[in-house]
């Protein structure tokens, strides 16, 4: 599995950075990678990628499934940490 938070990529040959994103998951799953999870903070959003499955874009404050058994709500998260309403 890859989790992606945000980048610092040169996409100028992509267009913009959804595709790159897009593209560069695609070769992760092509590579052997089960499951790509790109994080975006500017605008609270998840992306979910499994290879054969629907690609999914879900706000932070929905729960996601990392891997089996183990689920992910970053906002609780953020907000358990100590940094509030984000």
């Amino acid at each position: 599995m890859v989790v992606e938070v945000d980048t610092r990529a040169d996409i100028k040959k992509y267009g913009d950075f959804m595709h790159y994103m897009t593209e560069k998951t695609q070769d992760l799953l092509d590579a052997g990678v089960k499951k790509v999870i790109w994080i975006t903070t500017r605008d609270r959003k998840i992306m979910v990628a499994e290879k054969g499955k629907r690609w999914f874009i879900t706000d932070w404050n929905d729960t996601v499934e990392v891997i089996e058994g183990v689920r992910l709500n970053l906002a609780n998260l953020l907000m358990e940490a100590g940094y509030g309403e984000l």
